[in-house]
């Protein structure tokens, strides 16, 4: 198996997300009114270059560079740096892998910087954690900073249910591929890795 750790662009975002201060709506707020923010930040797709062809995120793509204005975290508190190459689709093509030969799409979440390139992944069965999506839909979901009308059309993500199999120090764990050689652990959101 090989892992590509594909770029897709850069983040900016406040020092108060990266260094959280107070509890509730103080933590909260502290994005949106700090004047500093972080040096340019890398975000990732992950592809697991295997037979069962498995891809984990699917990063940014140059739609972030024009985010909703109504939105104080959008207007405020981010900030995309991405150019059309970078989005997922184009650079799998350089390492030739076909849009096809990825099956299998897992979200850590569904973040924008997490699912915008979902669209040049039209054939892949998408999962995420259990109750992921009913948190990113509606209102409140926007609210919460996830943009469900950039989804591509027939998004139908699966939940990823989690088997009561430890893996390492996780309680609950599911196998990615038929070989066992990818799996997903359960853990709290902007936690949730693969293990191998």
């Amino acid at each position: 198996m090989k892992i590509h750790a594909l770029q897709t662009g850069c983040v900016q975002v406040k020092r108060a997300q990266i260094i959280a201060q107070g509890h509730g709506f103080r933590r909260r707020l502290g994005p949106l009114i700090d004047s500093i923010w972080s040096d340019w930040l890398p975000t990732f797709a992950f592809v697991l270059e295997h037979p069962d062809g498995v891809m984990v995120d699917t990063g940014s793509n140059t739609g972030l560079m024009n985010l909703p204005r109504w939105h104080p975290y959008f207007h405020l508190a981010v900030r995309f740096d991405i150019d059309r190459e970078q989005e997922i689709g184009i650079q799998l093509a350089k390492i030739g892998i076909a849009p096809r030969d990825v099956k299998t799409v897992v979200l850590t979440h569904m973040h924008i910087d997490h699912d915008a390139g979902l669209k040049d992944l039209p054939h892949s069965e998408v999962f995420v954690a259990p109750g992921e999506l009913k948190i990113a839909s509606g209102i409140a979901g926007q609210i919460r900073g996830y943009l469900p009308k950039r989804w591509p059309p027939g998004f139908d993500p699966k939940p990823l249910a989690f088997e009561t199999e430890p893996f390492g120090p996780f309680g609950r764990s599911r196998r990615l591929t038929r070989d066992g050689a990818v799996v997903a652990t359960d853990v709290p959101p902007h936690k949730r890795r693969l293990a191998r």
